[in-house]
């Protein structure tokens, strides 16, 4: 018998991942791993773990520390968790990321 939530949460990371692939970022894929070292739900978007979100509740701290906790095991400077927005599109998801990593990234940006 199947897992509901696995199955909900694994549409949603399919769903961010043709979202990326659709604008472009052709070498995004899932990483379907259960190794002991997560290294995040997406691959392929460099220098970014990403987590990938469905769930009723609503968890910032912990959907926030679990990925930087996969930024530090896939040695890249930033995580971020993409968030399923109740009745909204995948572009209408929320990206949640730290202040520091906002500020990282913007220092990257030409003046």
């Amino acid at each position: 018998m199947s897992n509901p939530s696995r199955q909900k949460g694994t549409a949603w990371e399919v769903a961010v991942r043709d979202y990326f692939q659709g604008r472009g970022w052709s070498e995004c894929q899932r990483l379907a791993t259960r190794a002991a070292l997560d290294l995040g739900d997406l691959t392929g978007i460099p220098r970014f773990a990403i987590e990938c979100r469905d769930r009723k509740k609503v968890e910032l701290s912990t959907n926030l520390d679990d990925a930087e906790e996969r930024a530090v095991n896939k040695k890249c400077p930033w995580g971020v968790a993409i968030m399923k927005r109740p009745r909204h599109p995948v572009e209408g998801a929320y990206v949640l990321m730290s202040m520091a990593t906002f500020a990282d990234i913007l220092d990257e940006l030409p003046a």
